[in-house]
Order: structure tokens, then C-alpha cells, then sequence
């Protein structure tokens, strides 16, 4: 079956259609991860996907300039503890607390001066940057 197609609109024109692959950046496994990031801007020109849990524990810091948009994931894969199948056992890896309301708490400082503007995925339209997974991280907590 193929994945219903949805666009993301900004100033009533689509800038984004789904399905689509997306550069993902993590902690889990990569604790240089704010150094893949600076080294991977150079050649990531479309939407990327960062974690909530990283943005908060500060593992990852924007600008995000290089990004046509931002997705902000849940945080849940940061903030488990379960091994996964592409783990070389290379790094251990410790999880913080994570909570709602540190996920709230990210989502909203979104909006204090960085110049990007929050808006629910379900909604379809990007704003500035940035779209959050919010209605999926609601259902982790």
C-alpha cells in the first residue's frame, strides 16, 4: 500500500511533500553528535529531523540555518534505554529523565527569540521552520 501523500504549506504554497526521507540527527550512539551536524550543513539543503530530548540536554544546538524545515521528534529513542539492532556496542548509553513537560518545555522556547514559530504536524502548514512530532510524543508519556 502506498503512504498517503500530504503537503506542508507556508504563505499558501506547498514547500514540502511527504512521504519523504529525512537526514536524522541523534545522541544515542553518536555523542559528537552537534559535530555531524556542523560537518553535514554544508550538504543538507531540505528538512532535517532533530530530537527533542538533544535540544533539551543541550546535545544539539541550532541555527538550523541549512534546513529548508526542522522536524523535532519526540525524544522517546533518546530517552530509551533498549539496544538497537544497528548498536556496535561501541558506547553506552544513559539516559536522562524525559518527561512532557521537558518536551513542552523545548517546544516552547521555540518560540522565545529564535524566529521560528511552533506548529502541530497534523496541521500541515510551516510557519517558518519548524515542525514537531507533538501528537506522537503525547503518546509516549
Amino acid at each position: 500500500m502506498l503512504a498517503k501523500r500530504r503537503g506542508f504549506y507556508r504563505d499558501g504554497k506547498e514547500v514540502i511533500r511527504t512521504p519523504l526521507l529525512l537526514p536524522s540527527f541523534s545522541s544515542k550512539g553518536f555523542p559528537e553528535v552537534q559535530e555531524i551536524i556542523e560537518t553535514t550543513s554544508e550538504v543538507i539543503d531540505g528538512p532535517c529531523l532533530v530530537s527533542a530530548y538533544d535540544l533539551h540536554y543541550n546535545k544539539i544546538q541550532g541555527p538550523f540555518e541549512f534546513a529548508q524545515a526542522i522536524f523535532v521528534d519526540s525524544g522517546g529513542y533518546e530517552a530509551g534505554k533498549d539496544v538497537e539492532l544497528s548498536d556496535l556496542g561501541t558506547t553506552t548509553h544513559m539516559p536522562a529523565s524525559w518527561s512532557m513537560d521537558q518536551f513542552n518545555s523545548v517546544i516552547a522556547s521555540w518560540g522565545n527569540g529564535s524566529g521560528l514559530d511552533v506548529v502541530g504536524i497534523m496541521s500541515g502548514i510551516i510557519s517558518d521552520k519548524l515542525i514537531i512530532a507533538y501528537y506522537a510524543a503525547r503518546s509516549i508519556f
